[in-house]
Parts: structure tokens; sequence; C-alpha cells
């Protein structure tokens, strides 16, 4: 059991657009795994969130990372540091990418619910920092 198992819409908006599309992202990507845990989690859906995940990082990671350097956040090292935990994660366990792999999805269905709880929470300071220097 997960720390957030409902499934329900965890973050609130920060009217950061960046962040919003990003954690509207993850919680999409969290709501398509509880979908596809229900199903039978065919190859090519497993190779879908598996892609995804890898995009989250890419894009949205990195995107926040240089709006925080740019603005001088101190406590920019502890955000790496979780985006670091996620991508590990999901690298790790690439190899559960097999047909019909329920217990890939399940794993990554767990991890990315918990991670993004625990996100929400260690980010918050990140937001208070770009509402204060005006960032939308």
């Amino acid at each position: 059991m997960t720390k957030n198992s409902s499934l329900k819409h965890i973050y609130k908006k920060t009217n950061i657009e960046s962040i919003d599309r990003q954690y509207q992202s993850i919680e999409n990507l969290r709501n398509e795994l509880y979908q596809i845990k229900k199903g039978n989690c065919e190859l090519n859906e497993v190779s879908q969130i598996f892609y995804k995940l890898i995009y989250i990082k890419t894009h949205y990671f990195m995107q926040e990372q240089i709006t925080l350097a740019k603005y001088k956040y101190n406590r920019l090292s502890v955000i790496k540091a979780i985006h670091k935990v996620f991508i590990d994660k999901v690298m790790a366990d690439r190899e559960g990418i097999k047909p019909n792999s329920k217990k890939f999805c399940i794993k990554m269905l767990n991890f990315v619910d918990d991670w993004f709880v625990d996100y929400i929470e260690i980010n918050n300071d990140a937001i208070k920092f770009l509402i204060s220097k005006n960032v939308k």
C-alpha cells in the first residue's frame, strides 16, 4: 500500500506555469499507471510509460533546475538529488519491462505515487522561492 493509494489529486496549483505542467504530467502518469495496472500491462503500454518517465526527467526536471539556477536558489542540490532518485529508480527497474509485466506497472505506480507525495513536500520551499521572485 502506498502513502497515497487513493490516487486522488494531490497537488495544489502553484501558478508557476512550468511547475504546474510538471505536476500535471506526473499526476497524469500516475493515473495512467493505475489504469494499466487494472489491465494486463501490455508491453507497448509499459514501454510508453518508461519513455514518459524519462521525458519527465529530461524535460520538466531540467527545466525546473535551470529556472532555480537562474534565480540562484540555494537549495538546488536538494532538488537535483530528489530528481536523481527518480531517474535512478526508473533506470534500475527498466529491466522489468517485459510482455505482460504487471509487476513492473505495480512497482512503478507505487514508486511514482510515493515519490510524488514526497517531492511536493520537498519542492514547497522552491515554489515559495520562485513565487517570491515573481516567476510565472
